[in-house]
């Protein structure tokens, strides 16, 4: 009886011990199948640039920000400056979550407002996910909506654009361009095997 009963003990721990790895899994099938809030998103931000682009003020970008909130039906955007003790919250749009415990379910995402070596500010976005994290498809299209704010405040001459010549077009073609942004590993990894 005794050994039954200590079987049965390993085989509730071993039952415990994976019940997260295998939850682990399926979210991420669930991941790679699309999660809603990516299907939103890719409905929404196509849309942004043209929202973006009638906005004559800051404060109507930041409403056009607000509406593309809540048609991705997003929880919470947050608009934050660059400081010397960290960062300001300049402007916040939330949804109020139905309970305690959705607000605490909710998932973040701050992205910089232009290169992350000229921002001045970042958005941070929150919301309920099916996966309970970030999906990969849902940080793309928040990054390229990012993109759009920032080239949009750049062209007010908003203090949250990035610093001067972020957005400026600069000589040479796309193809220049793309070479100056290639990674330093890449160019590193065909130096070392004799090419240049």
């Amino acid at each position: 009886m005794r050994s039954a009963f200590e079987a049965l003990s390993i085989a509730l721990v071993v039952v415990a011990a994976l019940a997260p790895l295998l939850r682990r899994i399926a979210l991420r099938r669930r991941a790679r199948i699309g999660s809603r809030d990516a299907e939103r998103l890719r409905f929404t931000v196509p849309l942004l640039p043209g929202r973006l682009e009638g906005a004559a003020s800051e404060r109507a970008l930041l409403d056009e920000l607000e509406r593309f909130a809540q048609d991705s039906e997003l929880g919470v955007v947050e608009v934050l400056r660059m400081a010397e003790a960290g960062k300001d919250l300049v402007h916040r749009w939330s949804v109020r979550p139905a309970s305690d415990v959705a607000a605490r379910d909710m998932v973040f995402a701050t992205y910089p407002l232009g290169p992350d070596a000229t921002a001045r500010g970042s958005l941070r976005f929150g919301w309920r996910s099916d996966l309970g994290d970030v999906s990969p498809q849902s940080e793309i299209l928040l990054q390229v909506a990012t993109d759009q704010v920032a080239a949009h405040l750049a062209r007010m001459h908003s203090a949250l654009a990035p610093r001067e010549g972020a957005f400026a077009p600069r000589e040479g073609g796309a193809e220049t361009r793309a070479a100056e942004r290639a990674p330093a590993r890449v160019v590193a990894a065909g130096a070392r095997e004799g090419r240049s």
